[in-house]
């Protein structure tokens, strides 16, 4: 089974335990009962790629406190048209979900 997902995906190496055991410099995800760790070093610069996630953490928090300051406001709730309303408040729950993401892959480079 390794073989050929190691084929199908491109892999140079593939390596299977039982024993689950997070690496630095990589991601991991879980699906069902399986984690797969991706190594990034020597892959990506990993320096990097936190200073550009922090980045768009923190626009995207300021993003989101915008939002959360504009649905805060009783004169624009009463002017806005309900569906301007709507949209940003869909655009908060995007917004709360993208910080979600990229705060978890932020941990995963730690």
């Amino acid at each position: 089974m390794s073989g050929s997902l190691k084929n199908l995906a491109r892999l140079s190496s593939i390596e299977v335990s039982g024993d689950f055991k997070h690496a630095k410099g990589s991601l991991t995800t879980l699906i069902k009962d399986i984690h797969i760790t991706i190594p990034l070093s020597g892959v990506i610069d990993i320096e990097t790629q936190k200073k550009r996630i922090a980045g768009r953490l923190e626009k995207t928090a300021l993003e989101i406190k915008h939002k959360e300051g504009s649905l805060g406001n009783k004169d624009f709730l009463k002017k806005a048209p309900a569906e301007v309303v709507e949209k940003e408040k869909a655009r908060l729950t995007e917004l709360m979900d993208a910080l979600k993401r990229l705060k978890a892959v932020s941990n995963e480079l730690q």
